[in-house]
């Protein structure tokens, strides 16, 4: 691998970490298909995972960008798959099968590809916890955090600090892509 290309995948994880403006910081920055377009209330559908923080839901026509995240990119600029990008899609397809692919989400934006960014919640086998999606990649460590504004989920105050916790012990300890993201493949 290329010494520049490597240096890169090293520096995006706190890049992407440090403090930047929200995704839709500005309605006029949003293409004129989504820019009028009211966000949906909060919906439950059966998903599939696209990439390792997009969604895709069964009779929806947005896909859904998990809020606070961001993962390795599936394909590369020559359209091949990565390993850390197939890898952080089968997390999350993971985490999605496990609760029958059935997920609660609450929208809080629509981002400049004309996706929802929303918070996503997959219901566990006895159906009266749920689990956060975007938390749990974090805590696998196959994404860390991105644009974790606070003001962005109304209502839940702490999403941000909490996130930004979870991402911190998962790098400490170096679980799921963070050797990689550290310069360290070999474990």
């Amino acid at each position: 691998m290329k010494p520049s290309i490597v240096l890169l995948l090293l520096l995006a994880p706190f890049c992407a970490v440090a403090q930047t403006p929200p995704q839709q910081s500005n309605s006029a920055e949003l293409p004129a298909a989504c820019r009028e377009l009211p966000v949906p209330a909060a919906f439950e559908a059966e998903a599939y995972a696209i990439d390792g923080d997009t969604l895709a839901f069964v009779g929806l026509k947005p896909h859904v960008r998990i809020w606070g995240i961001q993962a390795p990119e599936l394909r590369d600029r020559d359209n091949l798959e990565t390993v850390p990008g197939m890898r952080s899609r089968a997390a999350l397809e993971d985490l999605v099968a496990t609760a029958a692919r059935k997920l609660s989400c609450r929208p809080t934006q629509w981002d400049r590809y004309c996706r929802l960014v929303a918070v996503c919640n997959a219901r566990t086998q006895n159906a009266l916890a749920s689990t956060d999606l975007g938390l749990n990649m974090l805590s696998l460590g196959m994404a860390y955090g991105f644009y974790l504004d606070a003001d962005a989920i109304a209502g839940l105050p702490d999403l941000s600090r909490l996130y930004a916790s979870h991402e911190a012990a998962a790098r400490k300890n170096r679980i799921g892509l963070w050797p990689i993201w550290m310069g360290d493949p070999k474990k």
